[in-house]
């Protein structure tokens, strides 16, 4: 096309209209608070397994300087063990290297033994401080246990825990973490009804349902309630009272 003078002139491409917006349908805007609930829930995921991550770090860490902690201690103690009678240094260094693997409920009871045998060994300075090593470890293992029950997925960590009870697979210390704070009603729901009754009423009793520490072999256990709430736990009826 020709302009006036003479030029041709280019005529432009009409820019073409937008399509018209869509109407929200109940269908998309249920599709759409779907996608965002999706959204929201793994970014709290993800959130969960940070915390946990952080949680887990820090265990590890606190485990580490236990360790460690043992290490120079058995080092520290040498001395000790060069004049103690032999059966003493054997007991006290069978018990040491049972805190160095983390098996910390079978230290704990045998440094309390090694005490209460040997008071007066030149070692029974550094059970004691062993033996509050140990005391500290399980106690917040016992937490750690508690608080991943509680946050990781209640209803997957409740049936392995009650899993485990049957085939007699709970430790003592397991066993004073789940139960702690419990109610004589949450217990039953978590344990299920005792195997055998006692004249005292606050007392339950599930045969053959825990390893007893003390012997090696499966005991008796032995639940205690005080006002409706859990107190403590026996392995076997004669066996010490062990509290959360």
């Amino acid at each position: 096309m020709l302009a006036a003078g003479g030029c041709e002139r280019e005529v432009g491409t009409p820019t073409p209209e937008p399509p018209p917006p869509r109407d929200v349908t109940p269908e998309l805007r249920a599709q759409i608070g779907e996608l965002q609930k999706t959204v929201a829930d793994q970014g709290q995921e993800i959130e969960r397994q940070r915390e946990e991550l952080e949680a887990a770090q820090v265990a590890q860490e606190e485990m580490n300087r236990l360790l460690a902690n043992a290490g120079t201690e058995l080092l520290s103690v040498k001395d000790d063990l060069a004049v103690a009678k032999a059966g003493e240094a054997f007991e006290f260094a069978a018990v040491a290297a049972l805190q160095q693997r983390g098996q910390w409920a079978e230290a704990r009871l045998k440094y309390e033994r090694f005490l209460a045998a040997h008071a007066q060994s030149p070692l029974a300075p550094h059970a004691r401080r062993a033996l509050q090593e140990v005391a500290a470890a399980s106690t917040q293992r016992q937490a750690e246990t508690k608080r991943l029950a509680a946050t990781v997925n209640p209803d997957k960590a409740r049936d392995d825990l009650q899993r485990k009870f049957r085939d007699g697979l709970l430790s003592v210390e397991e066993l004073l973490a789940a139960l702690k704070d419990q109610s004589s009603q949450q217990v039953l729901g978590l344990l299920g009804r005792p195997g055998r009754a006692f004249p005292n009423a606050d007392e339950w009793g599930y045969n053959d349902a825990v390893i007893n520490p003390e012997t090696g072999r499966r005991g008796m256990l032995i639940v205690t309630f005080r006002s409706g709430v859990f107190a403590y736990l026996r392995v076997d009826y004669a066996g010490r009272k062990r509290v959360p």
